[in-house]
């Protein structure tokens, strides 16, 4: 661990955010990651400010999980599924996402390591997940791994995050692929899905 420190719940309803909670990963780690990537900072070894952001994060994350604050969601016998083919903030949008959803008592799992077509293909397979999140970051890359899944999997609902800033071609593939362009749409579409 990088040794930084979740926000408190006394911090958090200062200003009025639910620790862990979209909310709260809109309104700071978001803002903050920015902030800290659009910066130049002369840091020491191991001060590397987005680790320690993204730490903190995640320490918030599994200190809730470990509080038992959504015991219904851990043994979900099927879960909603989020991939990315990116990495760095990318997957730790998922996390995000992922613990945003089992909040609500729905099972989420974020598919780590391998991030390759054959990977995501074996797992959805493996699992049969109530949904897939799936996070667009090379639209033209990124859709093609949904076309070549929606072959093997027809009937699977999938919510596909698209950055603002890229230029894609219509999602492909009719109502069951739906598109999101924030975390708070990319939740909406979730829970339209799996409720």
């Amino acid at each position: 661990t990088t040794g930084a420190r979740a926000p408190s719940g006394r911090w958090c309803r200062r200003w009025g955010l639910r620790a862990g909670g979209p909310q709260w990963w809109e309104d700071v780690i978001e803002p903050a990651l920015g902030l800290v990537g659009a910066r130049a900072v002369l840091a020491r070894p191991g001060d590397e400010p987005e680790t320690v952001l993204i730490g903190a994060a995640l320490a918030t994350m599994r200190h809730r999980r470990a509080s038992g604050l959504y015991p219904a969601a851990e043994i979900a016998s099927r879960c909603v599924l989020l991939w990315t083919a990116g990495s760095g903030l990318w997957a730790m949008r998922l996390h995000g996402l992922a613990a945003a959803i089992i909040e609500q008592g729905v099972g989420a799992r974020v598919l780590t390591g391998d991030r390759g077509v054959s990977h995501l293909r074996q797992t959805v397979e493996l699992i049969d997940p109530i949904a897939l999140v799936m996070l667009a970051r090379v639209p033209a890359r990124d859709l093609a791994v949904l076309r070549s899944l929606h072959v093997s999997n027809p009937e699977l609902p999938v919510v596909v995050g698209i950055d603002t800033d890229a230029d894609t071609d219509p999602l492909p593939l009719g109502p069951l692929v739906r598109p999101a362009v924030t975390f708070g749409g990319i939740l909406r579409e979730v829970f339209a899905i799996v409720r």
